[in-house]
């Protein structure tokens, strides 16, 4: 069962984090129907509670046809995404980042003319840049507070990714971890409400060595990471079958109790969060474009999906080429579908001018195009059926079938073209809905969106975490 966290009645808001008059005379001000007002549910909205995280007991469908979808449809998009808004918009969450420089390894101590690791750059490069973005804004936020004893949760900014891709990260880690570990704050909570932030996906993996000497230690810790071991490790447990992945992935042995999944990050607009250059890097910059109905209806592309000829892992690669080998694309209204494109600004061009993305496996359920589809406002397309419970980004504010369509990979592989003509089949009301849920899922995921949700969603996300630990 994903996480389907609902913003309604007196519960579900005190969850959030805020004061619930505030919210009462927000919501009457504003004209907007509060949930705990209506009377056409078949259970009172006050008995409303978070679906238990990481269980996968019913499929999207089963959850989409129950109360909760009863209340939806008496709610509304609009006034759940404005409830949701403006609940993360006042939450009174706050976190205490530690700020020793032998742990946040800055300048100062970086050490100068360190090699970089290329290998590492260009597997995690996206990542490595997310995750110092990440640190600018957490150190930036208005809801940061210097005082540990004000703090309902603790943020270690150790650079991993930034360590990861270095020559000598056994040294820089050493430091990082040992001041740490050493730290009032941390030996006083013995890493509980902790996170330590690690998108990077061959990060803290029960087999990576670098890393091994610290597990004991970080127990305890909440680890904000790409995807969810411990939702994963869970679902394993309940009996969910990963097809392809499922051998490789009941090697895994989550390092932590607890972890949350953040998605692959991108590049943010430097304009907007300004980062160091590391020499030798590539880097990808995608434009945040807003999602809007206009945005929609102008797009020339109905599909976009390019891909490179090279084999995946898991058996990924039939899933992968068929979309290209297996679909006239006469048939189709005007697509962009193919190969890898030499130009990188047609490319993006075309990307920016699509519809609907395809975002489909490859040697993990989850992948780059996901992220780059949220970004320039294309809906994503997705071919992997477990991605929902590999990757749930930000479970407990977003649910993934809002803003995204999901198709079987079976059905899909057997005919991609008619998987993507049934796109066609999609009244204007469901599109609306995929759109507006769309925005509010740049709002929440985007780093440098102008009304960013990111801090107090991971806030929200990390305190409902710690209640299943």
């Amino acid at each position: 069962m994903i996480n389907l966290y609902l913003l309604a009645g007196q519960t579900s808001r005190q969850n959030y984090g805020y004061d619930d008059d505030k919210y009462n005379n927000f919501m009457s001000t504003n004209n907007v129907t509060s949930m705990s007002h209506h009377k056409q549910y078949d259970v009172p909205v006050s008995s409303w509670q978070p679906m238990e995280q990481g269980i996968i007991t019913k499929s999207d469908e089963q959850l989409h046809s129950s109360q909760n979808h009863n209340a939806l449809a008496v709610l509304g998009v609009d006034n759940i995404i404005t409830q949701n808004v403006y609940a993360l918009n006042h939450t009174e969450y706050k976190f205490f980042m530690y700020d020793d420089p032998n742990i946040t390894l800055g300048p100062s101590v970086w050490p100068e003319g360190a090699k970089l690791n290329r290998k590492a750059w260009r597997m995690c490069a996206n990542e490595i840049f997310f995750d110092e973005a990440l640190f600018v804004i957490l150190k930036r936020s208005p809801l940061r507070t210097l005082d540990p004893e004000e703090a309902q949760l603790f943020i270690a900014p150790i650079p991993n990714g930034r360590i990861f891709g270095s020559m000598i990260r056994h040294i820089l880690w050493g430091l990082s971890f040992n001041t740490l570990f050493n730290h009032e704050v941390f030996r006083k909570h013995q890493g509980h409400k902790h996170l330590l932030i690690a998108t990077g996906y061959p990060l803290f993996k029960n087999f990576v060595g670098s890393l091994a000497v610290y597990y004991e230690k970080l127990e305890n810790v909440t680890l904000v990471q790409s995807w969810d071991p411990n939702g994963i490790k869970k679902a394993i447990d309940y009996g969910y079958d990963f097809h392809e992945y499922q051998e490789y992935f009941t090697k895994f042995q989550p390092i932590t109790r607890s972890s949350i999944s953040v998605g692959l990050g991108t590049r943010p607009d430097s304009s907007v969060i300004p980062l160091p250059e590391f020499k030798f890097t590539h880097h990808e910059h995608i434009p945040l474009v807003p999602a809007s109905i206009e945005k929609w209806k102008n797009a020339s592309n109905f599909v976009f999906y390019h891909t490179r000829t090279t084999p995946s892992f898991f058996n990924s690669t039939i899933y992968r080429h068929v979309a290209v080998t297996n679909i006239s694309i006469s048939n189709l209204p005007k697509s962009s579908i193919g190969w890898d494109m030499s130009s990188n600004e047609q490319w993006l061009k075309e990307y920016v001018d699509s519809k609907f993305c395809l975002v489909i496996r490859g040697d993990s359920p989850h992948s780059a195009a996901f992220i780059r589809s949220i970004r320039v406002g294309c809906i994503p397309v997705i071919v992997a059926d477990c991605l929902p419970i590999f990757a749930p980004v930000l479970k407990s504010t977003l649910h993934m079938s809002d803003y995204t369509i999901m198709l079987d990979e079976r059905k899909f592989v057997k005919n991609p073209e008619a998987q993507l003509l049934s796109l066609l089949d999609m009244d204007e009301e469901e599109i609306n809905n995929k759109i507006k849920h769309l925005a509010f899922a740049q709002k929440v995921m985007m780093l440098d969106h102008p009304e960013s949700l990111f801090v107090p969603a991971l806030l929200h996300e990390a305190v409902e975490t710690f209640k299943n630990v």
